[in-house]
């Protein structure tokens, strides 16, 4: 229920990681002006009308889980190509 900016996201994790990285924009994947979708937000209203869900942590919460596992498991992780 909360919106948030890719920048914002990234601005974020160097808060909750307490690392900062140089960014690099590739202009060939910046949304053009004239792009019919301005923005992108999730709903989970159907999620939690149809299955109960509702969220249990907050982003800043889930990223600080998500960045302390990725610490874990480094060896685990194939840094040769891209993940998704």
């Amino acid at each position: 229920g909360r919106e948030i900016s890719i920048a914002d996201l990234v601005e974020l994790l160097f808060e909750v990681t307490g690392r900062r990285k140089d960014l690099v924009s590739d202009e060939a994947r910046i949304r053009p002006k004239d792009s019919e979708v301005h923005r992108l937000l999730c709903d989970a209203t159907r999620a939690r009308e149809w299955a109960g869900w509702t969220p249990q942590v907050s982003l800043e919460e889930g990223l600080r889980r998500t960045a302390g596992w990725v610490r874990d498991h480094l060896d685990d992780l194939t840094a040769t190509r891209y993940h998704v």
